[in-house]
């Protein structure tokens, strides 16, 4: 499982395109995770 600190440290480091970008909770971020890790 991610801790915050590893979501927080992602968050910083990561490019996006757009300049809106939302970040609801470190939940979502998990469960996306989670589906991602999945799919290998």
């Amino acid at each position: 499982m991610l801790t915050a600190a590893e979501i927080a440290d992602a968050k910083k480091r990561v490019r996006y395109e757009h300049a809106n970008v939302l970040h609801e909770n470190d939940d979502s971020v998990r469960i996306a995770y989670q589906w991602l890790d999945a799919r290998k």
